[in-house]
């Protein structure tokens, strides 16, 4: 298995270092974002208009708090010997496709097979 050299790790690490605070700033600007949505719901009596601007916000809010689980665990898998290694064929990731995306628990053969089990594949058009 191809294992990765330790000015790749450190490269990696910064990535996702960094990744992680940008999500932070993210999170908490889409918490504030939401509880002043909230508030002009509760204030409008929870109108049909308001509750439409407030589900996209909580997508949003839950979709980065997703990522930033992500970018956590690859985080802790880089203190250990799991960092860069597929979840599901314990094969190498490639050092490209972590670079891409440094959270990556898959390598690119096992991630489109865990999306087109998964019902994320895309349906070419016709």
């Amino acid at each position: 298995m191809h294992e990765l050299t330790t000015s790749q790790i450190d490269l990696l690490k910064q990535k996702l270092e960094s990744q992680r605070a940008k999500l932070k700033t993210a999170l908490l600007y889409e918490a504030a974002h939401v509880n002043q949505i909230e508030d002009l719901k509760a204030s409008d009596g929870g109108h049909t208009a308001t509750a439409q601007i407030v589900e996209p916000e909580f997508a949003t809010a839950s979709h980065l708090a997703q990522q930033l689980q992500q970018v956590e665990r690859a985080l802790g898998r880089l203190k250990t010997a799991n960092y860069g290694v597929c979840v599901d064929c314990i094969g190498a990731i490639g050092f490209a496709r972590l670079i891409a995306c440094p959270s990556a628990e898959r390598c690119e053969r096992c991630q489109e097979v865990y999306e087109y089990t998964h019902g994320m594949h895309i349906h070419p058009a016709m």
